[in-house]
Order: C-alpha cells, then sequence, then structure tokens
C-alpha cells in the first residue's frame, strides 16, 4: 500500500525494532464506516493471537477508524489495544451531531465542512451515535498520542481530541509541529519536524509495547 514506506520509517524509529500490520479495509463511498472498522477490528484480533501489547495507529480518517475499533473493542469484549498513535486526526464529523465547521469557529485555522459528508457513511442509529461520540473521547484506552501541524487544516481536530480526551480521564499527549501541514511526517527526509515527529512517534510505541507510559505533558 501507499502507506508501507511510512510504516517502515516508523518501525525503524522504535528504540528495539518493531513489527508492523497494515490492514485492508473497505472504503467510502462504497462501504459504511461501521464496515471499515470491522475489517480493522477483525486485523486486530488476527494480529492479538500472535502478539502482546499491540499499539494502534492512524492517519487522519485512519486515526477515526482506530478510535472506532478501540469503542468497538472495549464494548464487545473490554480488550482495548495497549495505546493509539495519531496522526494528523480526521474526525469524520457526523452529519447529525457535529455541526458545520469552517474558519470562523477558531482563528487559528481553516477546516472542512460537514456539508460533503454523505449520512450513508455513518449508520442511522443510535448505537452508532454513541461510538462517534465516544471515539471522540478515545474512550477506552489508557493513553493515546495525537500527532499533527500546528498550521494544517486538521488543527482543530486534533486539538479537540486532546481535549475531549482528556475530560474523560485518557492520558493523552498532543504534539504539534510549528509551520507543519497536514501529513508533514510522511516526509522526514525533507523536513526535520517529519523526522522528529517519527521519533517521538517511535519512542511512544516502545513504551506502550513494553507497559510504560512516558507521555509528556
Amino acid at each position: 500500500t501507499a502507506y508501507r514506506g511510512a510504516v517502515a520509517s516508523l518501525c525503524a524509529e522504535v528504540p528495539g525494532g518493531a513489527a508492523a500490520l497494515v490492514p485492508k479495509y473497505r472504503l467510502a463511498p462504497d462501504a459504511t464506516i461501521n464496515e471499515a472498522v470491522a475489517d480493522v477490528v477483525d486485523a486486530y484480533r488476527w494480529l492479538r493471537e500472535r502478539r502482546d501489547r499491540i499499539v494502534l495507529a492512524g492517519d487522519s480518517a485512519g486515526a477515526y477508524l482506530v478510535l472506532r475499533a478501540i469503542d468497538r473493542l472495549v464494548v464487545e469484549e473490554n480488550a482495548p489495544p495497549a495505546g493509539a498513535l495519531l496522526w494528523c486526526p480526521y474526525l469524520l464529523h457526523h452529519p447529525r451531531l457535529d455541526g458545520p465547521r469552517d474558519a470562523a469557529d477558531d482563528d487559528d485555522g481553516d477546516f472542512l465542512t460537514a456539508e460533503d459528508m454523505a449520512e450513508a457513511l455513518h449508520g442511522d442509529d443510535d448505537a452508532d451515535d454513541e461510538a462517534h461520540e465516544r471515539a471522540l473521547e478515545g474512550a477506552g484506552v489508557e493513553d493515546l498520542m495525537v500527532v499533527a501541524g500546528a498550521r494544517e487544516t486538521l488543527r482543530r481536530d486534533a486539538v479537540v481530541l486532546d481535549r475531549f480526551a482528556r475530560a474523560a480521564g485518557v492520558d493523552s499527549a498532543l504534539d504539534l509541529h510549528d509551520d507543519m501541514f497536514h501529513d508533514f511526517m510522511l516526509f522526514p527526509k525533507f523536513l526535520r519536524e517529519g523526522q522528529a515527529a517519527l521519533e517521538a512517534s517511535g519512542r511512544y510505541v516502545a513504551a506502550r509495547s513494553s507497559g510504560e507510559s512516558v507521555l509528556e505533558k
């Protein structure tokens, strides 16, 4: 996949080394969010039979799938992963629960709107609504790390997720990099900030894989 290089770069920055599984999942608009989440959960359960202390990681919309997968694992079997690493999270705003988003909401950046989000992506039921709300709090995981650029379109998503998670009692760390754009960590060869984000992410994965918590406040 397109992310194999990024995943390999992240694994190389994990002290002591790391292995990774990059799952395939069904994509919108042909699939709903719940179907994509089911694919991620199935891949996690397969890996859990072979490895202990797994850290789930996702980028952009993939970060939201990580949060929803954690929620399902907690609700169905009370078995969250060891940690969650979220790069530039896009929280896939719910057409009924979340209001429109634009630059007028905040002076710190410009944001996507919810107008083009097809309602079919979210299940039209209370259970899906509740899962979405829990996902925005990182509910179920002990701690998480959020990495984002300070000037990217989705900066607000990262800040909101960190605040909501902390309010819900999750040990959350927000790593914002000045003047950086969306997915800047995918370019470590060209950006010092990208390399720094990879190194910090690698330390987090190593700590959670070993059962430690080294989140910097």
